[in-house]
């Protein structure tokens, strides 16, 4: 076993010297402090919208436990049942979405708005909830599944 000797351990690897030229071509950097540390930035840009707050509030243990009743019905379904053939958990954004789908409406954008009225307006972030994407998703996935559109915008169950 060899020995290994202090400074074999700190060596450093050798820097090429054009790396040193192009470090030392480069001016310093200015830091221009115009602000004090008692007024914050605040930019308005078009992720953000005025009046909005940055973090949607997050539902309570009540409203989750009643959004996620499993022995509520809907189409013909418990909510445990149409979470199973969905996949989607009980209390869940996406499984409000597929109850919302499975009451049905006139038109899609009838659901899209009841929806919207259910979930927060922004998501963590603070960005806008895109909601017409989330209801188109779990339209696939119910379609993916075995559901059919029946009437207008009314989702059945697999074998209706």
């Amino acid at each position: 076993m060899a020995m290994v000797t202090a400074r074999a351990r700190t060596a450093k690897k050798a820097v090429p010297a054009t790396a040193k030229k192009k470090v030392a071509a480069r001016p310093a950097a200015k830091r221009a402090s115009s602000r004090t540390a008692e007024t914050p930035v605040v930019r308005d840009t078009p992720k953000t919208r005025a009046g909005r707050t940055a973090v949607a509030p997050a539902p309570t243990l009540q409203e989750r436990r009643e959004a996620a009743d499993p022995k509520k019905r809907v189409g013909g379904l418990s909510y445990q049942q149409l979470a199973d053939l969905t996949g989607y958990g009980l209390g869940s954004e996406h499984f409000i979405t597929a109850v919302e789908i499975m009451k049905g409406a006139e038109t899609r954008q009838e659901v899209n708005q009841r929806v919207k009225a259910l979930l927060p307006e922004t998501t963590r972030n603070g960005t806008p909830k895109q909601v017409s994407n989330l209801v188109g998703a779990v339209i696939r996935r119910m379609e993916e599944n075995g559901f059919k559109i029946k009437g207008s915008w009314k989702m059945v169950r697999p074998g209706e």
